[in-house]
């Protein structure tokens, strides 16, 4: 640490001359770039309280701090213009089901596998979008979700498919912005399954998993005890530890009620099991599902999507294209022949290719990187 009188003689020599010398001697340069050590100081709007702290930060030797152009306002202000210019990618599938079924287990399960396929609403915002979301988790406030939502859709999905949680417009108090919320209710449903059983297992997991939250967990069950006219002394049965008949109660008596009435009218592309939620990954992961049914049925009795059989004919020529192509390919000539657009590049789960808006040496270039994912046009 510097000596206090060190430190006093440097924030006279920078307050010294007054304001007017002080503003001229805080002059704005760009930074370079950013590092993991970065130190980023900003009030409001960026002005002289900001600028101030980081010419005094970099004239004790913190060379890595640096100021927010236009301060907090304007991060503010690109996170939303962000958020709102933000575009689907081609293929949006929804994992739809029952409370304690495992849709986040099998959503982080996919992400496991097919790294950048996820959008976890969920962790972004730290709550499990229920009345019982926030126990055991530290929910964001809006302003945090919405700058979480834009850290995330920066980094993009370069496979062109985008799975996501099904959820109300809401997460716990945070309101999912408007173009992800659009693209959540055109996507492809997928039903998430499970027993009794396992939806008890799940639940109890997540919710007794940290003690620090029983007391919060117990004020919530007190809530949903007063929504069921007090008919059922929920908060006891968490105090005499009987978890596998509460959490039975909860799923026949409360949950599963609602869940039902909001899903009315909605239709799902095919349904999964999900008792182990990696087997039920396996089976989400698109580059699967466009093969056929997941229960592997064919013809007249598959549960397949008309969407996703039109994703698996595109894929089909894609691989075509790529067998008569790949050696021109590979000598940087310009990809030729029938060209896929974003229903294959959203299906397609090969390495090798990539879909530009002309189909040209952009996406010659980029298939012979050899380990290229698909790309949207």
């Amino acid at each position: 640490p510097m000596p206090p009188d060190d430190l006093r003689a440097r924030v006279l020599e920078l307050t010294g001359g007054g304001m007017a010398r002080m503003e001229g001697a805080l002059e704005l340069s760009t930074a370079g770039e950013l590092t993991e050590d970065t130190v980023v100081f900003t009030c409001a709007r960026g002005g002289l309280r900001s600028r101030s702290v980081v010419a005094l930060m970099r004239s004790i030797g913190i060379e890595t701090a640096v100021g927010l152009e236009g301060g907090y306002r304007s991060y503010r202000r690109g996170v939303m213009e962000r958020l709102e210019a933000w575009e689907p990618p081609g293929l949006v599938v929804s994992l739809r089901g029952l409370t304690g079924v495992g849709k986040t287990l099998v959503l982080r399960a996919i992400e496991d596998l097919r790294p950048g396929w996820t959008l976890d609403l969920e962790g972004i915002a730290g709550h499990r979008s229920s009345l019982l979301g926030m126990v055991g988790l530290a929910p964001v406030s809006q302003k945090a979700f919405e700058s979480g939502l834009c850290r995330r859709a920066e980094r993009g999905f370069p496979a062109g498919v985008m799975i996501v949680e099904g959820e109300s417009r809401k997460v716990g108090d945070a309101v999912i912005p408007r173009g992800i919320w659009a693209a959540m209710k055109a996507a492809t449903n997928i039903e998430v399954t499970a027993g009794t059983p396992r939806r008890v297992t799940v639940l109890s997991e997540d919710y007794l998993a940290d003690p620090s939250g029983l007391p919060v967990l117990r004020r919530q069950l007190e809530t949903i005890s007063e929504r069921m006219d007090g008919a059922l002394d929920l908060a006891g049965m968490l105090d005499r530890r009987e978890i596998g008949p509460l959490v039975e109660l909860l799923l026949e008596r409360y949950y599963d009620p609602l869940y039902r009435r909001s899903e009315a009218g909605k239709e799902y592309a095919t349904s999964v099991d999900a008792e182990r939620a990696e087997d039920a990954a396996n089976v989400v992961e698109v580059g699967r599902l466009v093969e056929g049914d997941p229960h592997g049925r064919v013809g007249d009795d598959a549960e397949v999507d008309p969407r996703l059989h039109r994703a698996r004919h595109h894929r089909v020529v894609a691989r075509r294209v790529l067998q008569q192509h790949l050696a021109e390919v590979e000598h940087g000539v310009r990809l030729g022949g029938p060209r896929v657009g974003k229903a294959a590049a959203a299906a397609s789960s090969m390495p090798l290719f990539c879909s530009c808006s002309a189909a040209g040496r952009k996406s010659a270039a980029f298939a012979t990187r050899h380990e290229a994912r698909c790309q949207p046009a």
